[in-house]
């Protein structure tokens, strides 16, 4: 790894960005989101950790006071769920789908 790879990993993760590691040789790359790396770069190989390519979306009912379940107009990830009406119940179909991650 060359000085302008290491620089470029230790300023992501500086700015809050989650980088990865595995002892040089292997490739077990380990997550350093709960642990702070001693960046020990004669040991271990470093990267800054990519994006997936896809995300799970997934179809939705509502539950509604008149009707009981009804079909939700929406086809969208559990975490953009989290940000509907608070005052409603959602609950998936069990249909899910890949969809390449924007």
């Amino acid at each position: 790894m060359c000085i302008n790879e290491m620089v470029a990993v230790l300023q992501h993760y500086e700015n809050g960005g989650e980088v990865e590691f595995t002892p040089s040789g292997t490739k077990l790359w380990r997550s350093t989101n709960h642990i702070k790396p001693r960046w020990d770069f004669d040991k271990y190989e470093y990267r800054i950790k990519e994006k997936p390519k896809t995300k799970t979306v997934y179809e939705w009912m509502v539950l509604t006071q008149c009707i009981g379940w009804s079909l939700f107009d929406a086809i969208t990830t559990e975490e953009e769920m989290k940000n509907q009406d608070t005052y409603k119940v959602y609950q998936k179909t069990g249909r899910q789908w890949e969809v390449p991650n924007d």
